[in-house]
């Protein structure tokens, strides 16, 4: 690419760069820094009560057999049925899934602060430049 042709291209980058709403970009990372949060703590919540969970599944199952006259059930036996439960395993992929859902909006949340950074440094390099050639003081 010619030498002016590059530098027409650097010039109308820089132009676009100025024009940039740096207010909106900010509310857009911080937008993204709420869904972040949100999602984590769905996540967060679905690993906490996996135990508790698995705790219930078991006391009904345990339950469940003395109601029915079975008095050599045991605790692994119990937890063994409970982790075979659908909703133990239903629990899990949800858990699974909110996790990976947050995980997505971390990265997304991040990359928008990264955009954010790299725009303050263009502007502040843009703005240098105009200064360096007398545009401003």
């Amino acid at each position: 690419m010619p030498e002016s042709a590059a530098q027409n291209r650097i010039a109308r980058h820089a132009e676009n760069v100025m024009q940039i709403d740096v207010d909106r970009e900010v509310q857009a990372v911080a937008a993204l820094g709420i869904e972040w949060a949100e999602k984590n703590e769905t996540a967060s919540l679905l690993e906490e009560t996996k135990k508790t969970l698995l705790a219930q599944i078991i006391a009904e199952i345990t339950a469940a057999a003395r109601a029915g006259g079975k008095k050599g059930l045991s605790f692994a036996q119990a937890e063994t049925e409970a982790l075979a439960d659908v909703r133990y395993e239903t629990h899990l992929r949800e858990m699974t899934e909110a996790r990976r859902e947050a995980n997505k909006a971390r990265v997304r949340h991040e990359t928008a602060g990264v955009r954010l950074e790299m725009l303050r440094s263009l502007m502040a390099t843009q703005r240098e430049e105009m200064r360096l050639s007398g545009m401003v003081r």
